[in-house]
């Protein structure tokens, strides 16, 4: 997907030259900041990270971060914290990737969301961990808790995709609000493809999941008021499941295709683990040891 951002009335002109790394950053309009290569468009290697999170760090409300077709390497996560309606906008083919002197910070990940965020969109490129991280975009919340985050038509591989996780302090946990993932695809995973832990309002529509590693789940909720809509889950091997929910509440799945692999007995197209007030409908499940299991 291409993004073409006008603004007709105001422009402000910044250039901004960057020696010794691999991208210059230029903001050229009132509320678009652009990661410009001015190399070749290839795989360097070299360290893009300080530069792009400073540009993160120096967005205010309403700027978007646009990364055009490209390489970028990181030496540890970008962090959003404590920001509020930005975008990270991502050209359909630009990747996102450690470098080979990765640091291993919170387990490992390429986008860590958390510290009360508020509407923030992730938008597009090929996010890949190169199975040197555990997971590809992570939101953990706190006790100010995030909210309203969007993650649109990524591609996440080679790790564990997406997952949202909640911080337990002092006998409590601290839930995210809002989580929307749609269209993106997810493949080629040593973990379940998108995990949730303690959302209050998750939306997964219209993604391609295929994790393709025994006992890794597709997609594995513990949420309340959840919908699950037109995904298509595919390879689950072993003892795993399609979707696999866990201590959800006002949950709907419906209209999701998942199949599996026949020579594995255990896999499960859907998978109920006390879940209540919940509507599983219109679902497609083929090639699985069992369609849909509840234990309530």
């Amino acid at each position: 997907m291409h993004f073409i951002i006008f603004q007709t009335k105001v422009y402000i002109f910044l250039l901004l030259l960057i020696t010794f790394t691999s991208i210059t950053v230029s903001k050229t309009k009132l509320d678009t900041l652009y990661v410009n290569l001015h190399s070749k468009i290839e795989n360097n290697n070299k360290d893009d990270f300080p530069e792009i999170q400073k540009m993160i760090n120096s967005a205010m409300p309403g700027e978007v971060i646009y990364f055009p077709k490209g390489v970028y390497s990181l030496s540890r996560y970008l962090f959003i914290g404590n920001k509020s309606n930005i975008k990270l906008i991502l050209d359909k083919n630009a990747v996102i990737q450690p470098t080979g002197k990765y640091r291993h910070n919170n387990g490992g990940t390429l986008l860590y969301i958390s510290n009360a965020s508020n509407n923030i969109t992730i938008n597009g490129g090929i996010w890949d961990a190169k199975f040197q991280i555990s997971d590809v975009v992570l939101i953990v919340s706190d006790s100010n808790g995030s909210q309203n985050i969007y993650l649109n038509n990524i591609e996440a591989k080679n790790t564990i995709g997406i997952a949202i996780n909640a911080v337990y302090v002092n006998g409590e946990y601290y839930t995210l609000k809002n989580i929307y993932i749609n269209n993106c695809f997810i493949h080629d995973t040593k973990g379940n493809a998108i995990s949730l832990s303690s959302v209050k309002g998750a939306f997964i529509n219209k993604c391609i999941i295929m994790p393709n590693n025994f006992n890794s789940n597709g997609i594995q909720l513990n949420a309340e008021n959840a919908i699950v809509s037109n995904n298509r889950v595919a390879g689950i091997m072993g003892n795993a499941a399609g979707i696999g929910s866990y201590g959800m509440t006002n949950f709907k799945i419906d209209s999701n295709y998942v199949t599996g692999d026949s020579l594995n007995p255990k896999t499960l197209g859907i998978y109920i683990d006390t879940g209540v007030k919940g509507v599983i409908s219109n679902n497609f499940i083929n090639w699985m040891s069992t369609g849909i299991r509840a234990e309530i």
